[in-house]
């Protein structure tokens, strides 16, 4: 499967917090972002997807 980057810049804060949570997961931080932002994505088109639905 190929594979694209991005570079995110985030605040030190929100850095250490993600580490904190991936350390629980036994993640990486690279895996854990990746994870958070597919989610998201995903979340973001089922629901765009049912106010479509909802609409028609």
């Amino acid at each position: 499967m190929p594979v694209k980057s991005i570079e995110l810049k985030l605040p030190d804060a929100l850095y250490l917090k993600i580490g904190a949570v991936t350390s629980e997961h036994f993640e990486t931080k690279n895996k854990y972002t990746q994870n958070v932002i597919s989610d998201a994505v995903i979340e973001k088109l089922e629901l765009n997807h049912l106010r479509r639905d909802t609409a028609s």
